[in-house]
């Protein structure tokens, strides 16, 4: 089944995005150094591939930490005629910055942001008034309902969801089994550092039986990056 055809009928079937998960990191699984520096791990190859993953997929979810430290535009360029996906934002207090460059006017595809029912109600009120903008308030106090997100995407006819997420919400989609294919990024760099971010973090998996590999696997080169991809196999 053609990687198409196997979105499209996920999506109908499931009645919820299809999710591919893409990080980059270096070789020792960084994905910045300890000072918070990661521009840039990948290739300018690699870079240019990912997004022509955004231009093919209809979102792009981040989590509010993304958006706080980089402030990114999650647009697809160097592309012709682009497809600007939608962006999808996990911000369980609304601690978004209301300068951010999504909350702009010319920013183009609409914006989404999930959030609990603990959001701070100053912001919202503010940020009722930014157009093209939809805050969705799951049902949950504190951490945003992930299955509930994505059951609402599906409603919205999202399919398909490219997730550049930081390492804890990577690590709560793929725990939660809402991760179906992965594209891993690997630059020949070495980072090092205790406390240099990477890019599956939260509690991880206390056995080796528990963790999560890959099957159907396919490696890419880039420029000097490796490329391993393949679809997301959850312990039985």
């Amino acid at each position: 089944m053609s990687g198409l055809k196997q979105k499209v009928f996920y999506f109908i079937k499931n009645k919820r995005p299809y999710v591919v998960l893409k990080t980059a990191t270096s070789l020792d699984g960084k994905i910045a150094t300890f000072t918070g520096n990661s521009k840039w791990i990948s290739s300018e190859a690699s870079r240019r591939f990912a997004h022509s993953l955004r231009n093919d997929l209809d979102g792009i979810l981040v989590g509010i930490n993304t958006i706080i430290k980089d402030d990114p535009s999650l647009n697809v360029r160097d592309i012709l005629n682009p497809s600007q996906p939608n962006r999808i934002i996990v911000d369980s207090k609304l601690r978004i910055p209301l300068d951010s460059k999504l909350l702009k006017k010319d920013i183009g595809s609409k914006t989404y942001i999930y959030t609990s029912k603990s959001y701070d109600r100053e912001v919202y009120k503010k940020l009722c008034k930014v157009e093209n903008l939809e805050i969705v308030v799951t049902n949950s106090d504190k951490q945003v309902d992930l299955r509930e997100m994505l059951k609402d995407l599906g409603s919205k006819n999202i399919s398909s969801i490219l997730l550049e997420g930081g390492g804890n919400l990577n690590f709560s989609m793929l725990s939660e089994g809402l991760v179906n294919y992965g594209y891993f990024f690997l630059a020949p760099k070495i980072i090092g550092g205790r406390d240099a971010l990477t890019s599956v973090e939260g509690q991880g998996f206390k056995n080796l039986e528990d963790s999560i590999s890959l099957k159907n696997i396919k490696i890419d080169r880039f420029d000097e990056d490796l490329c391993i991809r393949g679809e997301i196999c959850l312990p039985e």
